[in-house]
């Protein structure tokens, strides 16, 4: 008896779980909202049997009637535009969600009593009930066990529920937006995109791939296969040593700055003398036979994947002494230099610093027509007559 009992409650269980199920399903097919918090820029609202509006509940109000039942209406105006605002900033401007978020933070605007996130800016974005859609059942919870995410064709949606704040047409561009994103997107279009970087580029480093807008970044390439050398070995690209890499690098500055120096040395005999105290180190330190101390500082040209071009800057001991500093470009092969700039000094560069072709930062300068004029605009700018 005690078996049969036991047998008796379980199928009492599961038949009071289809009920449930049943009756909610009815609800939300009748547009009506069958519980929990609405959301940012929603609010429930009380009607009567017959469908009548009665009033706006608040948080942690209830109905007290059981043939009243709520449904979904917009909220308060500043709320909606917020909401239309998260929409135009993603749709229309291409703002990420970590970026939506700070901007409503520095505007002021709360959450309830809680600042933005990137994740309810997604939330936000993904839920159809900002299109006046009402769905249910997206998740299940059987007795002591974990919550299982239900199949999108077995959600139970009800279209035109209610007025929606966002259009259709803004909704549906977002999504398919969102559909775009690397974490979206199979471990087979992601290695295709790799490869596609990895034939117009040559080779493939973490920094090729963070500068890249098509391929994804180092860190999700880490998350999907483990690790870069596991995406590198299924691509069957074998990575050059990176320290031989630098090493190119370092010896194609210094030859720049040797040839530099050679021109300047032969534009200007017996008036420039290098201060530099180590005769192997690149000279990047001068001074003229009048006493003005200055700097060099060349500048190697990049490519952007939109094919701009960048020149990088990268001059620790002109910055460090804040002289006066001739700063040269190369040409899009770094082969030699395309222009040159007298500055009184390079504070406003940081460290590292990729420069623009009109870049801001090199207005308070004056670009030379020719090496020649170096010395005058140089003793010019110090104040020496």
């Amino acid at each position: 008896m005690k078996a049969l009992k036991r047998a008796m409650a379980a199928e009492y269980s599961r038949d009071l779980s289809n009920r449930v199920y049943e009756g909610l399903t009815r609800l939300v097919g009748r547009g009506l909202w069958t519980g929990s918090t609405p959301g940012y820029g929603l609010r429930r609202m009380l009607i009567s049997s017959d469908g009548k509006q009665k009033q706006v509940l608040q948080d942690k109000e209830n109905k007290n009637i059981r043939s009243d039942h709520t449904i979904l209406v917009p909220g308060p105006p500043n709320e909606v535009a917020c909401v239309r605002e998260i929409f135009r900033l993603y749709v229309k401007e291409g703002r990420s969600a970590p970026y939506i978020a700070n901007k409503l933070n520095e505007q002021g605007i709360m959450r309830g009593g809680s600042k933005w996130n990137n994740q309810y800016i997604l939330k936000i974005l993904k839920h159809d009930k900002y299109v006046g859609s009402l769905v249910w059942g997206r998740s299940t919870r059987k007795l002591y066990s974990r919550c299982v995410s239900v199949p999108k064709d077995k959600w139970v949606v009800k279209r035109g529920a209610f007025e929606p704040i966002v259009d259709v047409a803004t909704f549906e561009a977002v999504r398919k937006t969102l559909a775009q994103r690397t974490q979206n997107v199979s471990s087979d279009k992601l290695l295709k995109r790799v490869r596609a970087l990895l034939n117009s580029k040559g080779r493939l480093s973490t920094t090729i791939l963070e500068r890249s807008r098509t391929a994804p970044s180092p860190i999700c390439c880490i998350h999907r296969f483990g690790s870069l050398e596991h995406m590198y070995d299924l691509l069957g690209y074998k990575r050059e040593d990176t320290v031989l890499l630098r090493s190119r690098t370092r010896a194609l500055i210094a030859n720049l700055h040797q040839r530099l120096a050679k021109r300047l040395k032969e534009t200007f005999p017996n008036e420039i003398f290098k201060v530099n105290r180590h005769k192997k180190t690149r000279p990047t330190m001068f001074r003229f036979s009048s006493g003005l101390k200055f700097g060099l500082a060349v500048c190697m040209s990049e490519k952007t994947c939109l094919g701009s071009r960048r020149w990088r800057f990268q001059s620790r001991s002109a910055l460090r002494r804040g002289l006066i500093t001739l700063l040269c470009r190369c040409n899009m092969d770094n082969t030699g230099f395309c222009d040159f700039f007298v500055l009184p000094n390079v504070e406003n560069l940081g460290i590292l610093s990729l420069l623009r072709e009109d870049d801001e930062r090199l207005s308070k300068g004056i670009k030379l027509r020719g090496l020649s004029q170096f010395s005058r605009v140089a003793h010019s700018m110090a104040g020496f007559r």
